[in-house]
């Protein structure tokens, strides 16, 4: 059996603009200038440590953010919208013998929970692993797939960020790149992904036809 792992934001849940709301919310506590619509654009071509470095923010200070926006997130997961054709999807692959799925968040688990349930997507899914991995994601996936006795060799991994293909492969796992998430397909493509889908019919293909 290939077990497929999903990102969670980005990538299932369409959380860019809520997100948004609340960093920008946030910004004058934590001492940062609110994003533009400008500043977006250019934040879907940087990864996670470029936008870190930007931000002009410290490791403790960064940590602090990360815990309040997941709290702020949790307020407002109700409203959070599945992207566009995903759900069918994710029902489609779930019923497939030879395919389990699976999420690992940075986000948490009762939002998670929340957020399949109102879509009636809890049953789809064998297992949600949520831990923080501000820049340690492949440690976070490696975990992961020991805890559920994982064969490595028969995982694929879906994201949306350049830092979810970085990862993938420092575990070593194959990844699948989506372009409806926060980095552009065209800084996705730089990270050398197994394939890249810019539809969830895509990606259903994609999966059956690479799975291993």
């Amino acid at each position: 059996m290939t077990t497929i792992i999903f990102d969670f934001d980005g990538t299932i849940a369409n959380t860019f603009m809520p997100l948004v709301q609340v960093m920008n919310s946030l910004a004058p506590e934590f001492g940062y200038p609110p994003l533009s619509t400008r500043d977006l654009q250019r934040l879907r071509n940087l990864n996670g440590q470029q936008i870190a470095r930007e931000s002009g923010l410290s490791m403790w200070t960064l940590a602090r953010l990360v815990r309040r926006v997941r709290w702020e997130m949790s307020q407002q997961i109700h409203a959070v919208e599945i992207f566009p054709g995903l759900e069918t999807v994710l029902r489609h692959l779930a019923r497939s013998p030879q395919l389990r799925l699976g999420i690992i968040t940075s986000n948490s688990t009762a939002n998670v929970h929340t957020f399949l349930s109102q879509h009636h997507l809890q049953d789809e899914f064998g297992f949600v692993w949520s831990e923080p991995s501000l820049f340690g994601k492949s440690r976070v996936i490696r975990r992961a797939c020991r805890q559920y006795h994982l064969d490595l060799s028969r995982v694929i991994y879906v994201g949306d960020e350049t830092r979810d293909l970085d990862a993938a492969r420092q575990v070593p796992v194959q990844a699948i790149a989506v372009g409806w998430g926060f980095n552009t397909p065209d800084v996705l493509r730089k990270h050398w992904p197994d394939a890249l889908a810019s539809t969830p019919d895509e990606l259903a293909t994609i999966i059956h036809q690479i799975r291993v």
